[in-house]
């Protein structure tokens, strides 16, 4: 970080299915305890930090109980996460991004990446993507572990992220899961 600069929290969204828990596409995320190395310590480093954390992740209504159950469970402290938002459709994610006003989106699906930045322009989104993916995308930064998303957010996004306001227009209520 700059020196002289004051320093100001990030708002991270954060996906669930791939980013927190190993994808299995033929099992559609089987598991629902956080299975990615280094991912529970590095959001403990991430809320120390001082920014604030949102699970925002799609799924079903029954799936998305059975995560919040499981992170109440398992997470080391409650207060982890600002926030967790279960969308009922994928295109929702960008909706709650701008409701919320996040800074940074951590996502696996380079579709939803695309769709928030088609929206919010100005927004950092971080692909978490299996190592040896050549896809490139500008605008949107490659991330393969967990470690590069703490080196990416403190060596470059920290300081060049524009952050942005919550927008109380946009209405929630029928695009989550009331969990």
């Amino acid at each position: 970080m700059t020196e002289g600069v004051e320093f100001i929290p990030l708002k991270i969204g954060i996906d669930f299915g791939g980013v927190l828990v190993v994808s299995d596409k033929h099992y559609a995320h089987q598991t629902i305890e956080i299975n990615i190395p280094n991912a529970i310590e590095s959001l403990i480093k991430l809320k120390e930090a001082g920014h604030q954390l949102y699970l925002i992740s799609y799924c079903g209504k029954r799936r998305a109980i059975e995560i919040k159950r499981s992170l109440l469970r398992i997470l080391p402290r409650n207060d982890l996460f600002n926030g967790l938002y279960f969308v009922q459709k994928k295109s929702h994610k960008a909706d709650v991004c701008r409701a919320l006003g996040c800074d940074i989106m951590i996502d696996d699906t380079l579709k939803i990446l695309n769709n928030i930045h088609h929206l919010i322009s100005t927004m950092k989104l971080l692909w978490f993507a299996l190592p040896n993916t050549n896809i490139r995308q500008t605008d949107i930064i490659k991330v393969e572990s967990w470690f590069d998303i703490i080196k990416t957010i403190d060596e470059v996004l920290i300081d060049q992220a524009i952050r942005h306001q919550a927008n109380s227009r946009i209405l929630l209520n029928d695009k989550l899961h009331d969990v």
